[in-house]
């Protein structure tokens, strides 16, 4: 009965540990050196991060191919001496559960610098007792059709960088036209009032006092990231954090590629409250 108790409360305690630690970083680190072996073709280095018994799928059209461990290790150990392999990955998209993890990773794969063909990677992982994560499978799709290509997303990536610079800009210029011009004629905007949601013309509304004078909304960009869609790259993710009025804000913004030019199609601002102050922002809301 001692035995069993002790068990039990080591497993709660591993349990503990896995619910304390945010093992996202590992894991993402455990797929980065997959590929950074592959792409250098060593395979002596590879082999500790792969499980003895990892199954190896792709999809392709309506077939599925097995590929056994040994003869994958054999051509990633050839390739360099062939050709030049680089499978650039767009996202990484995370599950966790305790010793159980998976990360899907849409990606486009070149193949001595073409860009040959795309898909996702879908690995699934399991912590070892040293903490060490290591692949216990990797299923991947391959297509041809609708590849998001490094140098549009890279060339995207910058225009839309330029043009949220710009947008903040023409608020903080007053300037309604390059600011309202930025957004779709159904995009919408949501402020940091429960109320405040507005398709944009009637946001132009609602602002004309503001934009009367300079400025109209003095916010500095503190960081910002984009993301682009892996599905032919006409959809658009960003996220920053600014600097306003009201303090540290955070805002995401969905944006869409029309007629030849990135235009936002959604925009939220949210104030932020520091976790350490949440609980006296609550009790002063109760008072009001």
């Amino acid at each position: 009965m001692k035995k069993l108790s002790l068990v039990l409360a080591l497993l709660l305690l591993q349990a503990s540990l896995w619910a304390q630690k945010d093992e996202r970083p590992a894991l993402i680190a455990t797929v980065d050196s997959f590929f950074l072996h592959l792409h250098s073709g060593d395979s002596a280095k590879m082999r500790p991060l792969l499980a003895p018994q990892m199954e190896l799928l792709t999809v392709a059209g309506d077939k599925v191919q097995r590929s056994p461990l040994p003869a994958f290790l054999m051509a990633i150990a050839r390739q360099p001496r062939l050709q030049e392999w680089e499978e650039k990955l767009w996202d990484y998209r995370l599950q966790i559960d305790g010793p159980l993890a998976t990360v899907w990773t849409p990606y486009s794969f070149y193949l001595d610098g073409n860009l040959s063909h795309c898909g996702a990677n879908h690995f699934t992982l399991r912590q070892k007792a040293d903490g060490q994560w290591q692949i216990i499978s990797l299923v991947d799709s391959r297509r041809q059709e609708g590849c998001l290509n490094r140098s549009w997303a890279e060339e995207s990536q910058a225009k839309i960088d330029s043009l949220l610079d710009q947008w903040h800009l023409a608020a903080k210029e007053a300037d309604a036209d390059g600011f309202f011009g930025k957004m779709t004629e159904k995009g919408i905007y949501i402020g940091t009032d429960a109320g405040e949601r507005w398709y944009r013309d009637e946001l132009r509304k609602w602002a004309k006092g503001a934009f009367k004078k300079a400025p109209a909304w003095d916010f500095s960009v503190k960081e910002r990231h984009i993301r682009i869609d892996e599905q032919g790259g006409k959809t658009a993710w960003a996220d920053e954090l600014l600097d306003t009025w009201m303090g540290p804000c955070r805002a995401t913004a969905v944006l869409s590629y029309q007629n030849g030019e990135w235009k936002i199609e959604h925009y939220q601002l949210s104030m932020t409250v520091p976790n350490e102050k949440v609980k006296a922002y609550l009790k002063w809301l109760e008072q009001k």
